[in-house]
């Protein structure tokens, strides 16, 4: 059961990577470029029948002239993982299809020199980001109490190889709420001390995607559907939830009532505020 018998599942339905990208890539798309960086874009490609992907091409690279989406010259998707802190691609393979979490599906990859690109399956929906609102952190609290539901009761699931790159350990931990402290202005968080990571590391673990933001989910029939995994990560911390909290009066949502589903979906009778906070 808990095998992951295929790395990518799309409208091309499950084949090898080299023979997917190969058929996919020989195809002709008609492109509408949505949003554009200095070493990035997204695109959105539609087929003569209509079919609809979402691409997303990196040029940005590293010193060491790699890609910093997926690593240049290796056809072995193990070789991807943990490139860097931001960019795990496959992660919903290794980790988010074994773990059985809803997630958008990686249809197809490419990498030349200079240049990464991958694609997704399309969703017909709102970018919340474009016009945020309540009820999106309403429904996304609903989603992130099932992801910790989900992945603490199928965490056994996931390769034992596979678990480590994924685990946010003592040293990341730090090293990431250093990164949130500078890049969102949170006081405290770079004086989180060992004691206090020894105490929450007794925690259960479960999964988080660590960046809950509204640019990452999509408002679809009436639910939300959340993207970019790249920083998803296993920890006893409830990084999440936090994060919704902190958007909520951007939008004037009820902090309750975020709080209450997400105990109600992650099954949880009681949920302190310095479970929350830390």
């Amino acid at each position: 059961v808990c095998e992951l018998t295929h790395l990518f599942k799309g409208n091309l339905g499950e084949v090898g990577i080299k023979n997917m990208n190969d058929i996919f890539f020989d195809k002709n798309f008609n492109r509408k470029i949505l949003k554009k960086w200095v070493s990035s874009q997204t695109s959105m490609l539609t087929e003569n029948n209509g079919v609809t992907y979402i691409e997303k091409i990196e040029n940005q690279v590293n010193d060491s002239g790699q890609s910093s989406i997926v690593p240049y010259g290796s056809d072995d998707p193990t070789e991807w993982l943990g490139f860097t802190a931001r960019t795990n691609l496959l992660s919903p393979c290794f980790i988010l299809t074994p773990l059985k979490v809803e997630h958008v599906h990686v249809v197809a990859s490419k990498r030349k020199q200079g240049e990464s690109k991958f694609v997704l399956e399309y969703i017909d929906g709102l970018t919340c980001s474009d016009a945020p609102q309540a009820i999106h952190l309403y429904k996304a609290a609903l989603k992130i109490g099932d992801l910790y539901r989900t992945s603490r009761n199928n965490i056994s699931c996931v390769n034992e190889t596979t678990f480590p790159k994924y685990y946010l350990s003592k040293e990341k931990t730090l090293n990431h709420l250093y990164e949130i402290s500078k890049a969102f202005d949170i006081s405290g968080l770079v004086n989180f001390t060992s004691d206090s990571y020894e105490k929450y590391s007794k925690y259960p673990i479960f999964l988080n995607h660590y960046d809950m933001h509204f640019k990452n989910m999509i408002y679809s029939k009436g639910d939300i559907r959340i993207i970019d995994w790249a920083t998803a990560q296993f920890s006893p911390f409830y990084s999440d939830l936090y994060v919704l909290l902190r958007q909520a009066e951007q939008v004037d949502a009820d902090i309750s009532v975020i709080i209450d589903n997400y105990k109600n979906s992650a099954g949880l009778a009681e949920l302190t505020e310095e479970e929350i906070h830390i």
